[in-house]
This record gives C-alpha cells, sequence and structure tokens, in this order.
C-alpha cells in the first residue's frame, strides 16, 4: 500500500456489482373494506433478493401501516438469499416501491366499490398513527389530496381507469 489516493471508474453498466444497487421487489397488497370504503383489512407483504454474505432489506411495507387505520393490519417482509451482489440504499427509501404497491391497491379497491379514488382515501385517512394512537405532529394528507384534485381538475376528469394520459 502506497497511502495514496486511488481513482475508480466504472461503466454505469458494473455500478450495481460493487457499489450496491436497488433489489428488485415483490409486493402483495390484499385490502379489506366495507361497501363505503372504509378499511377493515390491510395485508402488505413484500419479499426481495439480498446477498448471502450481507443481508439488507429495505422496508417497503412500513409506511403502510402508517397511512391508513385498519383493525386488522398485517405487513411482512422476506428477504431471500441469493447468489448476488449485496444491495444497498438506492435514491430514496424502501417507501417508493412500498407506497407505489398500496396506493395501486386503492386505486383498484376504489374502482371496485365505485368509489372516487381521492375520496376513498380521505374517507380513510386519520389524525393518530394507527398503531400506537398517538397523534401525528403533523399530518396534511387530505389537504394535499384536496389541491392536487382541485389544480388538476380531478372532478372534470373521465372517471374510467387509465382514460386521462
Amino acid at each position: 500500500a502506497t497511502g495514496r489516493p486511488v481513482k475508480l471508474a466504472l461503466p454505469r453498466r458494473q455500478l450495481p456489482a460493487v457499489v450496491g444497487h436497488r433489489a428488485p421487489t415483490l409486493h402483495r397488497v390484499r385490502l379489506g373494506a366495507g361497501t363505503d370504503g372504509t378499511l377493515t383489512s390491510v395485508i402488505h407483504e413484500v419479499s426481495a433478493h439480498t446477498s448471502r454474505i450481507k443481508e439488507f432489506m429495505e422496508t417497503g411495507a412500513a409506511a403502510t401501516r402508517v397511512m391508513y387505520p385498519s383493525p386488522h393490519a398485517r405487513t411482512t417482509h422476506r428477504a431471500v438469499p441469493l447468489d448476488v451482489p449485496s444491495p444497498s440504499w438506492m435514491r430514496a427509501p424502501g417507501e417508493a416501491p412500498g407506497m407505489y404497491a398500496l396506493e395501486s391497491a386503492m386505486d383498484e379497491l376504489a374502482q371496485a366499490l365505485d368509489i372516487d379514488p381521492v375520496e376513498l382515501r380521505l374517507r380513510n385517512d386519520t389524525r393518530h398513527e394507527p398503531d400506537s394512537g398517538k397523534p401525528f405532529s403533523s399530518r396534511h394528507l387530505a389537504e394535499c389530496l384536496r389541491e392536487g384534485a382541485r389544480r388538476f381538475g380531478w372532478a372534470g376528469r373521465d372517471p374510467r381507469p387509465r382514460t386521462r394520459r
């Protein structure tokens, strides 16, 4: 060792092998609700690969537990050890894929119940953390949804899925 710095340049396609990558995740989300859209159960299961030499798991379903209250909620994370490079944090915490899975399921539930997707989320909003019952110090989801709907002209849209691009 010379004690001098070394410069290392890698092509982009080689980066995941040496500096980490976001592991692909498999999400299974199941929602139960009454006819009014109030959630009665939320299940979010996440599986992702990890390396055999260093376990790493993004908690993609963690945000599901605080997003919408439900009397019956379960989230699980399963790390599958494989002969692959070690995954790592990549650009954002695991909430990115986890919330996409949950909110896609909420959209499907809204369609099945014939309820406006924004209205479904407003009906299930909460001021208290569902597991502990403690009040959030700040949570402006309802205000954000209403303002976004106003700015995007949500009320005047065609309510059928995939009709607005």
